[in-house]
């Protein structure tokens, strides 16, 4: 793998003049491979940083749902969740979220594994940005479990009105 890093180096600085920095050096070895012993000049790292995407060595995708989750919350208070937003229609909070926050999971998943566990997050972050939009007030005698069920359903059916 360093014959390659080099070689690669080598056409950069032949071709273009190029070289790579000390900051962008790194050789990872996937989990549970043979350790390798590599240069100094070529650092092993566990995760890095590639193109907007974070790997990791072991193929696991928990800390870009970490970072994406972040984004997502970000999107949405700026949007949506705004209180500006407060004043709008009931519909567009929702075509707010579809606009602003849906294309940050779009981007920052392109490359992840279909995984039970992160769509069972997923799902639950949804309904969280959904219920937030919907405001729905607790009622005298209502119970909380009540509500939530309530809740859930307005999501459902808000959330599969606006999909366009």
């Amino acid at each position: 793998a360093i014959s390659i890093l080099e070689d690669f180096e080598k056409q950069l600085v032949e071709k273009w003049d190029l070289r790579i920095g000390s900051s962008s050096r790194s050789c990872m070895i996937a989990a549970g491979g043979p350790d390798a012993t590599v240069s100094d000049k070529w650092p092993t790292c566990d995760t890095f940083q590639l193109l907007g995407h974070t790997l990791q060595n072991s193929g696991s995708i928990r800390p870009r749902w970490k970072n994406t989750k972040s984004k997502m919350w970000k999107a949405f208070w700026a949007n949506p969740g705004s209180r500006d937003a407060t004043s709008l229609d009931a519909r567009t909070p929702n075509k707010l979220l579809v606009k602003s926050v849906v294309p940050q999971l779009d981007y920052r998943c392109s490359r992840w594994p279909p995984q039970k566990t992160i769509s069972v997050k997923l799902g639950a972050l949804q309904r969280k940005m959904v219920a937030t939009i919907l405001r729905i007030p607790l009622f005298p005698g209502e119970t909380v479990p009540g509500l939530c069920q309530e809740v859930r359903q307005h999501c459902r059916s808000s959330l599969y009105a606006d999909r366009e």
